[in-house]
C-alpha cells in the first residue's frame, strides 16, 4: 500500500479552515499563535521558516516549524 500524499497547506486554505498558525521553537519547545496578516495567499504554512526569518522570543534559536491551529473539535 502506497502511503497517501498531502499538499502543503496554504495561506488561502488555511484562512477558510484554521484559526492561526502555530510557529514552535524546536530547541525550547516555545510556542505562539499568529494570524494570517501579513503573508501571501499562495504561501505554504510549513515552508514559511524558509522564506522567513523567525527567532525564539525565549531563547533565540532559529530552528522553528510552523504549522496550521486548527479549530479544537467541539463535543458530541
Amino acid at each position: 500500500m502506497q502511503p497517501q500524499k498531502y499538499e502543503p497547506v496554504t495561506i488561502t486554505w488555511a484562512k477558510d479552515h484554521c484559526t492561526g498558525i502555530e510557529i514552535h521553537c524546536m530547541k525550547c519547545a516555545y510556542m505562539e499563535i499568529v494570524g494570517f496578516d501579513g503573508y501571501g495567499d499562495s504561501e505554504t504554512i510549513p515552508d514559511l521558516p524558509k522564506s522567513r526569518t523567525y527567532r525564539c522570543p525565549r531563547c533565540g534559536s532559529t530552528e522553528i516549524q510552523t504549522r496550521p491551529r486548527y479549530p479544537q473539535a467541539q463535543g458530541t
